[in-house]
Order: structure tokens, then C-alpha cells, then sequence
């Protein structure tokens, strides 16, 4: 078990009996007592989890509003899935190419599978996806400025508007809270919703990256129509009626094959 996946093991734990200790943490996973406590302290760090003596507990959100999640906890849920939209999403990619991909998750899973191909321009608005680019080689990061908001490694706003009138991309990728047929890609954080519609008017083609667990959804604010999505990458979860009415109304809909054990289910089962 990876780190990836014993930290999402350790939520879907938090999340299902809201404490726990360390020592019920240890029988349920199969790693040493010093790995479970350097992960407690690691996501405490991030601000997902709160410990106490002999146990942790999910840090409560003061606002229902999923935006204000910090970004490890959000990069934990639907890891599974995340990381086959983000497998599917790197093979529309080619040498050469300049894109753009939002602060999202999502989009970050798509960088792994970016390595090897050449003159690759990255613009992105996240922090995390800036930092795991710059690492790789023949890879270009152009980072978006603006305001940073706490424990969500986005950066929001129109502060960097006047550098996104300078550029273009042949692809943006990204992602949301939901979408519905009716109100396309929503959100709730008004200000990166801006800063998300600049970034999709400077590029050539929109791919949207939702696991199915936000399909049919709608957020506080809509950013994109769904009939400006070109193609929507989703997982193998995905209600088919909503696939359907997808490509009929012309998006093309690419569904990603999570691997075996590799979905946030898996962890589930070293805890039923």
C-alpha cells in the first residue's frame, strides 16, 4: 500500500467513524504504528485532520462550501477514478502542444502520464500542479498569478488577466463541483470561476474532467454552458442514461476503466 492510498484509507476511516484511534488505525491497516503516525502528521499539517492524544478526527469545515476542502483531502476522495480520467486525459495530449489545466485534483493525476512527451507548454493556476510539472523534463510551466487561498493550492482571481490575454492553448482541462446538462460546469468559489472562464476563452478546445459522482450536480455557480465542452472524461461509475444524453447532444465522452483496487472502494475494504 502506497502512501496515496494509505492516507485515503485513513479518511475513508475518519469519514465513516469521525475518530479514531491510533491504535484501532494500526489493526486496520497493514503498516508499521511510526508510518500511521507520520501520515497523521502529515495530514494534520495539510489541515485535513485534527489529532489528539492516542487519535485523530476529521477537521470540521466551517462553510458547507466544498471549495474551502483543502486540496490533500480533496486529492484523496475518488483517487481511483481520478487517477483513470487523468490516464485518459494525458493520451489526448501531443508533442508540442501548449495547455492549460485548472488548480483541480483531476487535473493534476493527468501530469504522471504527461512524461515523455516533448515541448510540452503547461499553463496552470495551481500550485501543486505547477510544483509536479517543473519536475518533470522537456516541460514548460507558465504559472498563473493571483491571490492563494489557504490549504487549497489554487490560485484565484483576475489579478493575472492581463498575462492570460498574452497567451493560448490548444486544450484546457478541467474540472468541477458538477455538472448538469442544464447548468454545465458549476461551482462554488465565485472568484476561481473567473479566473476559470478567462482561461477557457484562451484556449482552442474545453475537455472536462468529472468523476461520476458529479454527474447530474449542480454547484452555486455555473462557468461553462455543456454545450461548450467538447469532450467530457469521466469513469467507469458513470450513470449510462447521462452518457447518452451526452453524446447526443454532441459531446464526445471518453470513459476511463479504473484499475483493479485502485478506486477509494478498495481502501473501504480493509476497513468492512
Amino acid at each position: 500500500m502506497n502512501i496515496i492510498e494509505r492516507r485515503r484509507c485513513i479518511i475513508d476511516i475518519l469519514e465513516k467513524e469521525r475518530q479514531v484511534s491510533t491504535q484501532r488505525l494500526e489493526e486496520m491497516i497493514p503498516v508499521s504504528g511510526a508510518t500511521i503516525r507520520s501520515d497523521l502528521r502529515e495530514l494534520e499539517q495539510e489541515g485535513v485532520i485534527e489529532r489528539f492524544h492516542g487519535g485523530a478526527m476529521l477537521v470540521e469545515q466551517s462553510k458547507p462550501d466544498h471549495s474551502y476542502i483543502s486540496f490533500t483531502r480533496r486529492s484523496l476522495l475518488m483517487g481511483g477514478e481520478k487517477d483513470a480520467i487523468g490516464r485518459e486525459a494525458a493520451k489526448l495530449v501531443r508533442q508540442g502542444q501548449s495547455i492549460m489545466l485548472d488548480a483541480s485534483s483531476t487535473a493534476l493525476a493527468m501530469v504522471p502520464y504527461l512524461a515523455g512527451i516533448q515541448d510540452l507548454t503547461i499553463i496552470t493556476n495551481g500550485i501543486h500542479t505547477a510544483m509536479a510539472v517543473q519536475k518533470q523534463q522537456d516541460m514548460h510551466t507558465i504559472m498563473i498569478g493571483g491571490v492563494l487561498r489557504p490549504h487549497s493550492g489554487s490560485v484565484e482571481g483576475l489579478l493575472g488577466e492581463d498575462l492570460l490575454s498574452r497567451l493560448g492553448a490548444d486544450t484546457i482541462f478541467l474540472s468541477a463541483n458538477g455538472l448538469s446538462f442544464e447548468h454545465g460546469l458549476s461551482g462554488f468559489n465565485i472568484h476561481e470561476l473567473a479566473l476559470k472562464q478567462r482561461m477557457i476563452s484562451q484556449a482552442h478546445r474545453l475537455i472536462a474532467l468529472v468523476d461520476h459522482s458529479k454527474l447530474g450536480i449542480s454547484s452555486s455557480a455555473s462557468y461553462a454552458r455543456f454545450e461548450q465542452i467538447d469532450t467530457l472524461i469521466t469513469d467507469d461509475g458513470a450513470d449510462e442514461s447521462f452518457i447518452a444524453r451526452a453524446r447526443a447532444l454532441g459531446c464526445k465522452v471518453i470513459v476511463a476503466r479504473r484499475s483493479p483496487g485502485s478506486s477509494a472502494g478498495a481502501a473501504m475494504n480493509l476497513i468492512e
